[in-house]
């Protein structure tokens, strides 16, 4: 019942949250093979199209805004089509959801937007892609790796809950139209706080 009532003020845009979590990127641990075989690479701007096809939600226009950010979208790909992306910014990052930036600390980076074909979830595709993410954040100097998602959401919780992470609180909103109050709520003690703003 309580997850019903959260999703009609998020619907209502009145109360919007997320979960905060960090995950140290120190020891990536090894991922599962894949069931099939996979190419893995970063998102190129002539692979538009095939990130269309996989995301028709997303438009075009906002994967190239994405990569002129400087973010980005690590994918895997099997015979040629695309059937997993995950992407990652550093720097300052636009939370659609909360239609807020965070701004991250140096040696920071945000995970988002990770997306699996629905006939290629449970072949350990999304694992690889996630930890070749990981390796090149960390190769790229980034220490620790920050992520959200809806407190409700019990497959990413449950996903989450096997690697080592620690939960840094609730960022959200509380709010009626343009007039809202922005919260970052802190749960693990003394941790980096990254920045909201608008």
């Amino acid at each position: 019942m309580t997850a019903l009532w959260f999703s009609l003020l998020a619907r209502a845009r009145l109360y919007r949250r997320l979960a905060l979590f960090e995950l140290s990127l120190a020891d990536t641990p090894p991922a599962r093979p894949a069931t099939v075989p996979v190419e893995l690479r970063l998102l190129a701007p002539g692979d538009v199209a095939a990130h269309v096809a996989l995301r028709p939600d997303v438009p075009p226009g906002e994967v190239l805004a994405r990569l002129g950010r400087g973010e980005r979208c690590f994918t895997a790909w099997h015979e040629g089509r695309l059937v997993s992306t995950t992407w990652a910014a550093t720097g300052r990052v636009r939370i659609d959801y909360l239609d807020r930036d965070l701004a991250l600390a140096p040696g920071d980076a945000y995970a988002y937007d990770a997306f699996t074909a629905p006939d290629y979830r449970g072949r350990e595709i999304a694992g690889l892609c996630t930890a070749s993410m990981q390796r090149a954040l960390r190769a790229a100097g980034v220490r620790r790796l920050l992520a959200a998602h809806l407190p409700e959401n019990r497959f990413v919780r449950g996903r989450t809950a096997k690697r080592p992470q620690r939960d840094l609180g609730v960022i959200g909103y509380v709010g009626l139209g343009p007039w809202r109050r922005h919260f970052l709520r802190e749960r693990a003690g003394e941790w980096r706080r990254p920045s909201v703003g608008r």
